[in-house]
């Protein structure tokens, strides 16, 4: 769910147990609920021209684990058994 810091203090009782990705450009997030936290909208990033979104994942690389890991059982088994295979493409 994405939403201001702002928002997400009116809301937090109906946004509860949602995954929040705040975003909160002059100040740090009044409140440790949220995963992401969008700082700043005007970053430079090399190889990209033009203003990006700069952001923290609160957990880094665990919680980044946790929240793109598929459950086993949502896993095809023809993918579990042939991982290099996926929706047709062959991965070397």
């Amino acid at each position: 769910l994405y939403v201001t810091d702002e928002a997400a203090r009116a809301y937090a009782g109906q946004i509860v147990g949602r995954p929040h990705w705040v975003r909160s450009l002059a100040l740090w997030p009044g409140h440790d609920d949220w995963i992401y936290w969008q700082y700043h909208d005007s970053g430079r990033v090399d190889g990209v021209s033009g203003d990006v979104d700069l952001n923290v994942l609160q957990g880094g690389q665990e919680m980044l684990t946790t929240l793109f890991a598929a459950p086993p059982e949502s896993i095809p088994s023809e993918t579990r058994e042939h991982p290099e295979r996926i929706q047709g493409h062959r991965f070397r």
